[in-house]
């Protein structure tokens, strides 16, 4: 398992204090990271302390309305090469608060060192994230889900 402080995540903007980078990984499922309203390029991106084969990427989407804005997102890892590697889209099943939705990754052979969830607009709202690394042992959290 590898702790959530191994990773160091930004977001491209924030739509004020109470919605940073970090409600999208404190474990609390009724808060969320929100970019600011109308940012063309809205992004989560998570500078990971080290290299990790990463086989699904899993995003909460927000419990609270405007669920439709995670739709489409795409999710992008680059290895340490600094070569970029597309792992997939979130398409939403049920477009309703709180869905789990998992994005898996076929090129989870490649060591990544960085992940980044771009938006579909207006703006990107999750209320958690985690990724599922491969290891020799199965797969493993970053933190509890």
């Amino acid at each position: 398992m590898i702790p959530v402080d191994k990773i160091t995540p930004t977001m491209s903007s924030t739509y004020g204090a109470q919605y940073d980078v970090s409600k999208a990984f404190d474990d609390d499922y009724n808060t969320i990271a929100h970019t600011k309203i109308e940012d063309p390029n809205d992004y989560i991106e998570m500078d990971l302390d080290g290299n990790y084969k990463i086989a699904e990427f899993l995003v909460m989407n927000r419990p609270d309305g405007h669920t439709n804005r995670l739709n489409n997102s795409v999710v992008t890892m680059w290895d340490s090469n600094r070569t970029e590697h597309s792992c997939g889209t979130v398409l939403l099943v049920t477009n309703t608060g709180s869905e789990v939705v998992k994005v898996s990754c076929s090129n989870d052979h490649i060591l990544v060192t960085k992940v980044r969830l771009t938006g579909s607009g207006p703006s990107l709202n999750v209320a958690e994230i985690r990724l599922c690394v491969g290891t020799k042992f199965g797969k493993s959290w970053i933190s509890q889900y």
